[in-house]
């Protein structure tokens, strides 16, 4: 009898801590959060290659391309951003019910089909496709990633953490999309598809 009193005597208690107060109970910020904040640094890395890569594809598109011209460009990246907006829309709700980490694996795994697909398009429309689809999975991979690793960080730490995805993830990804054009600029155009290959490890980490 002592011992169920004691138990929930303890239930009681542990009821009254809120989410907040159990991460710092919990020790705060681990290795789990450090782990968790490389895993979504890596997905800012990606998202921001997919965003930034029309500023090196379209000028070399445009050798080829006549129809690519600056009106259909815009509307081009008016198309990525209704397909993010669809994604933020979408993967919100998705992550709530198939859980967080599923989300990133799923729109990671249509951000690296996306990204073939653009490098695979023959004309202005199937390479609008592409784009569209490249958005709404950007918008999945920042919509869940975030959140998944700010519901684990303490409160007091959680501005670390958004500046950990940004330092961490979005600048390194401009960065290496800068370089990997500059290296590929004499080589064929499907040499620059290789920044799309790097979230390909980091959906395997994320399982």
């Amino acid at each position: 009898m002592q011992q169920e009193a004691a138990q929930d005597t303890a239930a009681s208690a542990g009821r009254r801590f809120t989410i907040d107060q159990l991460l710092v109970r919990a020790g705060g910020f681990g290795p789990h959060q450090c782990g968790q904040a490389v895993l979504c640094a890596a997905c800012n890395m990606c998202t921001a290659a997919a965003c930034f890569l029309p500023n090196f594809l379209y000028p070399r598109l445009r050798t080829a391309w006549p129809e690519l011209t600056e009106a259909s460009t815009a509307t081009l990246g008016s198309i990525f951003f209704l397909g993010n907006t669809a994604g933020l829309l979408f993967w919100g709700g998705f992550a709530d019910t198939h859980g967080r980490r599923p989300a990133v694996n799923a729109a990671l795994a249509m951000l690296i089909l996306a990204s073939a697909a653009t490098f695979s398009s023959v004309g202005l429309e199937s390479l609008a496709v592409a784009r569209a689809f490249a958005g709404f999975a950007v918008g999945g991979v920042l919509n869940a990633s975030t959140v998944l690793l700010l519901e684990v960080v303490p409160p007091h730490r959680r501005m670390s953490g958004k500046l950990c995805l940004v330092i961490g993830g979005w600048v390194p990804g401009q960065l290496w999309l800068t370089c990997v054009a500059y290296l590929m600029r004499e080589r064929d155009l499907a040499w620059l598809g290789v920044a799309h290959l790097l979230p390909a490890p980091f959906l395997l980490l994320a399982t």
